[in-house]
């Protein structure tokens, strides 16, 4: 101690020897290569009494300590800057090692080891510093030491208390003064009591951090909570206010998505091209194509069934054969197998006929007798036909529908009686009329539409005697022409003479508490029907509903009719098709080559199709030219008759008999005589008196009689001569 207080003296009496003399220029000299100089600038007080603060705080916690003024620059280089330096003589002690709780600390980063500031160094056991130009209050300061021994060196100063944790603490990031910024810019959204603190905490922002850090006010959180606490109605307010803007967003989303959905699947109806085919010379009743959409049928009220090829027509579009099944009988319906190898035909008569694909007739199903009161006792249908539809599980049966109050089940291979009679009777069990039939999906459940509006529906897995379901007037006392059983087997669609289309969920059949009426799903209406043959028809996999409409007056602006196509899913309206001067009475939609077939009142069948959407049917045959006539084709202008077909060339037979003839000879019968004697009276006369052999029994009674008296007569003369 003795040495060092000499040391101080001679440095304050500014002699001190050689060496003290070497000793302070080879200091000068480190001080200026390394440049801890403060700046010179105007310091405010609060900076003063912290530099006083802090010179007083080193000279109580070090061995000792020298104030050194600046010395005068003898050297012609400028100094960096003036300022005030300190000359620390310190011993390396090594650190006591720390515990496990405190690594743990350390590796959660609450308890930080000594920060030593960048213009701070240890040189030869000497520590020089020099105070930065702006410090800020929670300046972030990396953590790194330097000491010229192998042992950690002591800390200078009290250890700085772990930093408050904050909410948004980013560790990587170089300056706290961003995040001090923060918290100032909170506390100014707090309240009014806070702009002293807030004014404080400016003040000191330039001035640097002496001691412990300030603590934590939490008089933020507390006044938060509180309000918080006073304003939950606001808050319950705002959650409200937030619910309803997520609501809002969720129907935007939704609303976005039906949009899109809509305009998909009106980009998937094919009606952007029309071809137009004249097949026959009266209204078109009913259209078919079979499953695989290359053959298409129409029947008309002609009397006539034509045959479409698509793959074998050309741009002529012309039918390779047609029917007459009955003469003079009009056609209701035509349709094909659930396989396509075959068809029935169901014309205003009672009895049907079966077809091959290629129109040549297997089998007339027969008629009942209607004298016949038990409808069970009769073979057949007893008054017109009205509909038909093939089993989705049997491919044999069929079944068919008719105004004498009866649904038949029949089977292809035994034309000449029905499997099984259903009855349909109203609720106050009279007979009625059926006008349409169908099968529900699954094929379990046989659906009847009939004359006073109302819908039957007969479970096959139970009796058939009675209807397992029944919507009564579901058309306002109107004939069902045509009812349609969707895919997910619980919606129904419904058509009638009252000029309406009607969806029905048959989970949710209930009865209206006004009228007593079955409630549809939805209702449309003006949808023009003036005849019996006209149906409701699902397309694009059951997402659309496609019906025809008549026309409304026969000349005029309304002379048209309509191809009316109906979203299943949104029940509403898509797309209405004009079709000038006709009325569209049946319709067919092929989902496999996704066409449009639709039977005109003017005779005319039209085709709707799209290039990019459909496949093969009409597109095989509408740019397919023409074959070209050779010359070598001999087309006769009359017909050729042959000579021997006319009567005047006509071989008469003659009178002779040729050899073959001759040698035909009639068998003769063969009489069983009975075997033994009888067990009767009968037998035993049978077999004694030769009545089996006598043949006397077939003659007339009056020859007999005649050829007798004249036998007697002749004899008598011969006598008498």
């Amino acid at each position: 101690m003795s040495n060092n207080s000499n040391n101080i003296k001679r440095d304050r009496e500014g002699g001190g020897g050689d060496d003290n003399q070497d000793d302070n220029e080879t200091h000068e000299k480190k001080l200026q290569k390394l440049d801890f100089q403060l700046p010179t600038h105007k310091k405010s007080g609060a900076q003063q009494e912290n530099e006083s603060n802090f010179g007083s705080f080193i000279k109580k916690n070090t061995p000792s300590l020298n104030i050194v003024k600046p010395a005068a620059n003898t050297t012609n280089k400028p100094l960096a800057s003036s300022g005030i330096k300190f000359n620390l003589t310190t011993k390396v002690l090594p650190t006591p090692p720390l515990n496990n709780s405190q690594n743990n600390d350390i590796n959660r980063g609450e308890i930080q080891t000594l920060p030593v500031d960048s213009n701070i160094t240890v040189i030869e056991s000497k520590l020089v510093s020099a105070e930065d130009t702006k410090p800020t209050i929670n300046e972030k300061i990396d953590n790194q030491t330097t000491t010229t021994t192998k042992a950690p060196g002591p800390s200078v100063g009290p250890p700085r208390p772990p930093a408050s944790k904050k909410k948004n603490n980013n560790s990587d990031d170089d300056d706290d003064s961003s995040s001090d910024s923060d918290s100032s810019s909170d506390s100014e959204s707090d309240s009014d009591d806070d702009d002293d603190v807030k004014k404080k905490n400016n003040n000191n922002i330039n001035t640097p951090m002496v001691g412990p850090p300030r603590p934590v006010n939490n008089n933020n959180n507390n006044k938060k909570k509180k309000k918080d606490g006073d304003d939950s109605d606001s808050d319950s307010d705002s959650s409200d206010s937030s619910d309803s803007s997520s609501s809002s967003s969720d129907s935007d989303d939704s609303e976005k998505e039906e949009f899109n959905r809509w305009v998909e699947l009106s980009r998937s109806i094919p009606i952007s091209h029309e071809v137009v085919m004249k097949s026959h010379a009266n209204a078109v009743s009913s259209v078919a194509l079979d499953p695989s959409g290359s053959r298409l049928l129409t029947g008309s009220f002609d009397c006539k069934v034509r045959f479409w090829d698509f793959n074998g027509m050309d741009s002529n579009l012309r039918s390779f054969r047609e029917v007459q099944p009955v003469e003079g009988a009009q056609i209701r319906s035509v349709v094909y197998s659930t396989s396509g190898d075959r068809f029935i035909v169901l014309p205003y008569t009672t009895q049907m006929k079966l077809y091959d694909r290629d129109g040549f007739s297997k089998a007339e199903f027969v008629s009942g007798d209607r004298y016949i009161q038990d409808l069970n006792h009769t073979k057949g249908h007893v008054s017109t036909l009205t509909g038909g539809c093939w089993d989705p599980n049997e491919k044999e049966h069929f079944i068919s529908s008719s105004l004498d109050s009866t649904i038949r089940i029949w089977d292809v291979n035994q034309p000449k009686k029905n499997l099984q009679v259903i009855k349909s009777r109203s609720t106050k069990g009279a007979k009625i009329g059926v006008t349409t039939c169908g099968f529900d999906i699954r094929g379990d459940v046989i659906i009847g539409g009939c004359q006073d509006g109302s819908i039957l529906m007969f479970d096959q897995r139970s009796t058939l005697t009675k209807a397992k379901n029944q919507i009564a007037d579901a058309h306002s006392q109107m004939d069902v022409t045509s009812i349609q059983s969707v895919r997910d087997g619980y919606t129904l669609i419904s058509r009638g003479m009252d000029s309406t289309i009607k969806v029905w969920d048959l989970r949710m059949l209930v009865n209206n508490a006004t009228t007593g009426d079955p409630s549809p799903m939805v209702v449309w209406d003006d949808i023009t029907t003036d005849y019996l043959e006209s149906n409701v028809v699902l397309g694009s996999y059951d997402r659309l509903i496609v019906a025809g409409t008549s026309m409304k007056d026969n000349t005029g602006a309304n002379a048209y009719g309509t191809l009316a196509i109906f979203d299943r899913s949104s029940l509403t309206k898509m797309r209405q098709i004009k079709v000038e001067n006709a009325s569209c009475i049946n319709v067919a939609w092929n989902a496999k080559i996704n066409q449009i077939v639709v039977g005109c009142s003017d005779g005319q069948t039209r085709i709707y199709y799209d290039p990019d959407r459909s496949e093969k049917g009409v597109r095989l045959c509408v740019n397919k030219a023409p074959r070209k006539k050779d010359p070598t084709d001999f087309e006769p202008d009359h017909p050729i008759v042959t000579p021997f077909a006319l009567p005047l060339y006509r071989e008469q037979p003659s009178g002779k008999k040729t050899k073959a003839e001759k040698s035909k000879k009639k068998p003769e019968t063969k009489v069983e005589k009975p075997s033994g004697r009888g067990p009767n009276l009968t037998q035993h006369l049978i077999r004694n008196t030769n009545i089996a052999t006598d043949g006397s029994w077939k003659q007339d009674a009056r020859e007999a009689f005649l050829s007798k008296a004249n036998k007697d007569e002749g004899n008598q003369e011969g006598e008498n001569k």
